[in-house]
């Protein structure tokens, strides 16, 4: 792709450790990573004779010899915050119907004029591009159908090495003939244009996506979503943003909100990455490579995640951007594999070093469009997937004075342990100067602006007209699978990452697994309750809908300091477990598939007062953070206004130029290692 180049509060969080804490249960002494795994050790699987994971290993058992030499970074000394931030072509879409045609290509880009060219992958808008990484922003209106066309011209994948064939969905192609597919990450699509994991076509194929465009304004993205492979598809440089326009927030210099346009409309998409002397792309080495004895199906190059040791914004190492005395509005798109951010933005000093001045932030809209009026925040966090409408104010800041974004987010996130990254980009005042326009007061409920958005009850509240209240309830529950049974090395380390502890697909039949899977009907409001036993945060990701975060609460937690809702409802070995919910504990996956299923509810096991939304998470979502240690309880409306329901979309009108939403979908963790190994399950909406 050419370019040219011109959250406040983790209150309530519990810190734990799923990897090194032992405590006792019965007479044996057992990590709580195998419990939050399974009773059953994973060398038993040795034993098991499991034909599933026998099958698949040697379908795609000529895929890839394991490269545990594989080069790790770190990347090379570069200069930072000197070169320009690059920014994407526009597509606009807002008056035709032309389709947009892209090319998902190989190619080459150059990150940094210190680092030699990086072999990538991107979406191109003509067949001679060679420098390719990410893809345009495409500009599209509300009404509009937008039809998308994208070819695959995909060759030999830049992280061939690390493809690993243990990884369910893996094809033999992957590394030479890579496979390709769309999401539209937040978009309101029908199921055959969704871009399903499975909904894959190969060089040589293309594919033509529909979108109906029936919601409102509001920053999406595109991006590869590959069975097996979406770490590697996306890390390589599958993305791109998709800005969804309406009556009020045209992209035109009068729209009605009086916000940011043209050059002062600028798109930021965060990734971190590693980069070797050759230029090439650093990606972490799985931990289990080249152990012997490893039972069937256990993970090879699989690494539990990324995380690079610079930032890069628009595919620039740490850019700079020259901007004029005025508002901008930044499209802030978190599109790093793992790592969460939590970013300010702070003077630098003449040495080159963070001072106490910091500008404040105003976001003014999340996943899911606008929100009712402009939060001002001190910090911004972001995790993978998320999207951030922000403004920042730059009118009367002194010219010459140079603003850096740092990040204090730890990854893995809460806890940390692996390599942090401090800062991302600068801004640098120039004496230039823009429109004379200001933060707006209110985004919705005024004149020229949209409605409010629906008040969100608790499912116990008395019904309010037009508010977004729940009519059932469904819980599910995020856990690890982990080595820890002493005689595989490494012990501790995540084997498997899980929906309620069940795989997202039948490995023996490789289709998407038809039991056992959230149905939840057309046209109905549900509460989900995402109740997380690791010890990470998760950014869990639903297809079709967007949603609202209604409250988080603390599970309660025993002496060891432990979820009493894992040991007595999923592992059965606490005083207060429940006999009929247990009889068989947390099996391992690869022996049952069951999860339980549907997982017990929580409402026994939270403590403490509930955790309200943040101001900067009021707006709708369709990725949310699910602490550790957590409850995190959102409405999802299944219907759009067009059905009664309140939300951001239409939606459900029998006629042909609005879709009806039902069918197959998915939900999932967006910290892609994890979507990948496994941690992602069917949606069926019925």
């Amino acid at each position: 792709m050419s370019m040219r180049a011109d959250q406040e509060s983790d209150s309530g969080r519990q810190q734990l450790s799923t990897r090194n804490r032992k405590f006792l249960v019965g007479s044996a002494v057992v990590s709580v990573a195998a419990l939050v795994s399974s009773v059953i050790a994973v060398p038993a699987l040795a034993n098991m004779a499991n034909s599933a994971h026998m099958h698949r290993a040697a379908r795609i058992s000529a895929l890839v010899t394991a490269d545990c030499d594989a080069l790790l970074g770190p990347t090379p000394l570069h200069s930072s915050f000197t070169q320009p931030l690059a920014i994407p072509p526009k597509v606009d879409r807002r008056a035709s119907t032309a389709a947009v045609k892209l090319i998902m290509k190989a190619g080459t880009h150059s990150f940094s004029p210190d680092l030699p060219a990086t072999p990538t992958f991107g979406y191109a808008l003509g067949s001679a591009a060679t420098d390719v990484y990410l893809g345009p922003t495409i500009e599209a209106m509300k009404g509009q159908p937008l039809k998308l066309t994208v070819a695959n011209a995909l060759g030999a994948h830049p992280l061939a090495n690390l493809i690993d064939p243990n990884v369910m969905g893996t094809e033999v192609t992957d590394a030479d003939a890579p496979r390709g597919t769309v999401h539209l990450h937040g978009a309101h699509s029908e199921p055959q244009f969704d871009g399903l994991p499975q909904s894959t076509f190969t060089p040589g194929q293309s594919f033509t996506y529909l979108y109906g465009n029936d919601q409102d304004a509001t920053g999406l993205w595109y991006h590869d979503h590959s069975w097996g492979t979406t770490r590697l598809q996306v890390n390589a440089g599958l993305a791109g943003q998709l800005w969804l326009r309406d009556q009020y927030d045209t992209g035109f210099d009068d729209n009605p909100l009086r916000l940011p346009v043209g050059a002062f409309e600028v798109p930021l998409t965060i990734q971190d990455r590693t980069f070797n002397a050759n230029g090439s792309f650093a990606y972490p080495i799985g931990p289990h490579c080249g152990v012997n004895g490893l039972p069937d199906g256990h993970p090879n190059q699989w690494s539990p995640e990324s995380f690079g040791d610079v930032a890069t914004v628009n595919g620039v190492i740490e850019p700079n951007m020259k901007v004029a005395h005025t508002l901008y509005r930044f499209r802030m798109l978190n599109g790093s594999n793992a790592r969460f951010y939590n970013m300010q933005l702070v003077r630098i000093d003449a040495l080159g070093n963070p001072t106490q001045d910091q500008v404040t932030l105003h976001q003014i809209g999340s996943d899911g469009g606008l929100l009712d009026a402009s939060a001002p925040i001190g910090k911004l966090r972001m995790a993978p997937g998320e999207r951030a409408d922000v403004l920042i104010d730059f009118t009367n800041l002194p010219t010459g004075s140079r603003w850096r974004l740092v990040n204090d987010a730890l990854a893995p996130y809460p806890e940390g342990g692996d390599g942090d990254i401090a800062q991302v980009m600068q801004f640098t005042v120039t004496k230039a100067t823009g429109p004379s326009i200001r933060v707006p007061k209110t985004l919705r409920g005024g004149r020229g602006q949209p409605k409010l958005l629906p008040a969100v009850l608790d499912p116990s509240a008395p019904t309010t007209p037009g508010a977004l209240k729940a009519t059932s309830a469904r819980t599910v529950f995020l856990n690890e699978i982990v080595n820890d049974a002493g005689t595989v090395a490494p012990e501790g380390e995540p084997v498997h990452v899980m929906m309620g502890n069940q795989f997202y697909a039948d490995d023996v039949t490789m289709t998407p697994r038809t039991t056992n899977v959230e149905a939840p009907a057309v046209n109905s409001v549900e509460e989900w309750v995402i109740v997380n036993t690791t010890g990470d945060a998760h950014p869990i990701h639903l297809h079709l809908t967007q949603f609202r975060l209604l409250n988080r609460q603390n599970l309660a937690v025993d002496a060891t300091g432990e979820t009493t809702y894992l040991i007595d409802r999923l592992n059965c070995g606490g005083a207060d477990a429940v006999a009929t919910n247990c009889a068989n504990g947390l099996p391992f996956p690869t022996a049952t598939n069951q999860g339980p299923w549907p997982a017990p509810s929580a409402d026994a096991y939270v403590q403490g007062d509930v955790i309200q939304p943040i101001a900067s998470e009021s707006g709708w979502k369709d990725t949310i953070i699910a602490m550790p240690g957590t409850v995190t309880r959102i409405i999802v409306p299944f219907g759009g206004t067009a059905a009664g329901i309140p939300a951001p979309y239409v939606g459900d009108a029998k006629n042909a130029s609005v879709q009806r939403f039902s069918g197959n979908y998915v939900f999932h963790c967006h910290i892609l290692e994890h979507e990948d190994n496994d941690m992602m399950s069917p949606l069926v909406v019925r």
